[in-house]
């Protein structure tokens, strides 16, 4: 994967000022807006006669095939059923904190966001959770970019470098530049319950600041709002003989914002 091609998800603040560090991490808030759409039974259970099965909890439950019998007089009937229907359900945070409840990784998910920290040195992107008072939980581990997979990319860009010496020999430099990209991108959601993979069109911009005073000025990129869209996936079902289910959406992703590194 490129350097500073994956840019999702992160911390909602203000542009921390620069007070001489220097190293940075990028990060942005992200917004999950997937559906799940999969395979689910339709036909009300029914015992051998025909008769309406109640689960547990008192209410009919449903089966994709069954075969029953009626008698009337000396005619015995046998019907044999198959039913199914599509269901579909929304996947946002909530859904993604929620399986990462169960895997044990937090214990509620009141005041937690889910996180993408980028190190523009070193290029590498990790996932986190992040609630404020509290240490980000890198996540990487559950949700991660597949870097396996290879994508198309399109890229528009401009630059402009300036270096300006004055009559004491001060050199000034003023480096900017922009980059707006499409480009195709992979992500992977694994835990105990849920097995997730899916592909989309990553649509961002890339601005090249400077950052920090003095010997540690520099120049880094910091992203700007952007989206996945297109994302087109599937989820492996906990039960063997049932098909995958159905990913599909955008993730809408947050301008960048710079955290100080101090090392």
């Amino acid at each position: 994967m490129k350097k500073n091609k994956i840019q999702l998800i992160a911390i909602a603040a203000s542009l921390i000022p620069c007070m001489g560090y220097s190293q940075y991490t990028n990060s942005q808030l992200v917004t999950f807006a997937l559906t799940e759409t999969y395979t689910a039974p339709s036909l009300v259970a029914k015992d051998q006669t025909g008769k309406p099965l109640k689960g547990e909890d008192g209410k009919p439950y449903f089966v994709y095939e069954q075969t029953f019998s009626t008698t009337r007089g000396t005619v015995v009937t046998t019907t044999q059923e198959a039913g199914s229907k599509m269901v579909t359900e929304r996947i946002s945070n909530k859904q993604i904190l929620e399986a990462l409840v169960e895997a044990g990784v937090i214990t509620n998910i009141t005041g937690y966001s889910i996180a993408l920290y980028t190190n523009d040195d070193e290029g590498g992107v990790a996932f986190h959770l992040v609630k404020a008072g509290s240490p980000a939980i890198n996540i990487s581990q559950y949700l991660y970019p597949d870097s396996e997979t290879s994508g198309g990319e399109a890229v528009t860009s401009s630059a402009v470098k300036v270096v300006a010496t004055s009559s004491t020999s001060e050199t000034v430099i003023r480096d900017t530049s922009t980059e707006t990209s499409k480009e195709e991108v992979s992500l992977l959601f694994k835990t105990l319950q849920a097995d997730v993979k899916m592909s989309g069109i990553l649509n961002f911009t890339e601005t090249l600041r400077t950052v920090g005073t003095g010997s540690a000025k520099r120049t880094i990129t910091v992203p700007g709002a952007g989206s996945i869209t297109n994302i087109i996936g599937s989820s492996a079902s906990a039960e063997e003989d049932e098909d995958d289910s159905l990913i599909e959406g955008r993730i809408n992703l947050g301008p960048g914002v710079l955290l100080p590194v101090v090392g």
